[in-house]
């Protein structure tokens, strides 16, 4: 579809990068939807790259997808007022997933 814009050919042409990216992306779609299970498969090489299972909270989506060693290092916040509400799963810097863009 973009292959004639050169900046679009030289994203598409590394497969690996495309695979990762889509898994990240999966990922995060997995954790604010807990009661959702996804599968990835890379039908080039018939393998299957991610699979998440349905669970009851967003905790319990993150220890499906990283472990339970990064998920034991959560700490969960809550602050409610008049306004909103907000509630959250900080973690310390030393585990945790950085970026590459």
């Amino acid at each position: 579809m973009f292959l004639r814009y050169p900046v679009r050919r030289n994203s598409l042409t590394n497969h690996a990068r495309q695979i990762e990216k889509i898994k990240q992306k999966i990922e995060q779609y997995a954790l604010i939807n807990p009661s959702v299970a996804f599968s990835i498969y890379d039908l080039s090489k018939g393998t299957k790259i991610l699979q998440t299972r349905k669970s009851n909270s967003i905790h319990g989506s993150f220890l499906n997808l990283f472990g339970s060693e990064k998920s034991e290092n959560l700490v969960k916040m809550k602050y409610e007022n008049s306004v909103y509400r907000a509630r959250a799963f900080l973690s310390s810097p030393r585990f945790g997933h950085q970026s590459k863009e």
